[in-house]
Parts: C-alpha cells; structure tokens; sequence
C-alpha cells in the first residue's frame, strides 16, 4: 500500500468517530469491488484460480484538505493455487479503492497486524 494511502486510512481508523467514520455496505460499490477483485488477481501466483469470500466495504468519508476523496475501502478473503497447484489457504486482503483505475492492495501476511487491523475495522463498521 502506497505510504501516503495508508497514512491516511490509518489515521481515519484511529481519529473518527465509529458511528461517522463509514457507511458499511454488503458490498460498498459493484465497481469497487470489481476493482479490489482485480487487483488482487495481479499479486496472485496463478490468478484464474482465485476464490474470493466474505467480501464486504464500506465508503470511507471525504477528509477535506486531504486526498481521500470518494475512496472505498473493501475487505475480503482470497484463496488461490500456489506454485504446487494446491491451494495456499484462505488470506485476507483490504483494497483502498482510489477510482476504478486507482487502487492499493494490502495482504494480511504482508503486513504489520496491528496496522492490518486498523485498516480491516474501516470494513467492519
């Protein structure tokens, strides 16, 4: 996830209030989550064996002087086959949904838990 992205996501986790902080949505945005499902093919060793799951978002509020601006932020769980053809186990993902051509992706294995955390609650309001 690109620094600034997650500075700022990470800063609205911690400062706003739980009941304003998002809209939660089964799933925030069809384009969003089309975005998220595609971005997270592109970090996966064999990508049309994707299987995703418990897929959910919300829409993170516009921050004025701040570049969160209409961004979505999806979760989910990704399973996919690994360099062996067996399947690697379930792995959670949050998408930061800039526009439907801008997006960061963040892996549970990849990151720091506590930071993760942060960011999967944005999901879980």
């Amino acid at each position: 996830m690109k620094q600034t992205a997650a500075r700022l996501v990470f800063g609205i986790a911690a400062l706003a209030p739980s009941a304003a902080l998002a809209a939660s949505h089964p799933i925030a945005d069809v384009v969003a989550k089309g975005v998220a499902e595609f971005q997270v093919k592109r970090y996966l060793r064999d990508p049309d064996s994707a299987k995703f799951s418990d897929i959910h978002g919300a829409d993170l509020p516009s921050v004025p002087g701040t570049e969160i601006q209409g961004w979505s932020v999806i979760c989910g769980v990704v399973n996919s086959r690994n360099g062996f053809g067996g399947y690697s186990g379930p792995e959670r993902f949050i998408v930061i949904v800039m526009s439907a051509t801008d997006a960061e992706v963040d892996f549970e294995h990849a990151t720091r838990k506590r930071d993760f955390a942060k960011s999967w609650a944005l999901c879980e309001l």
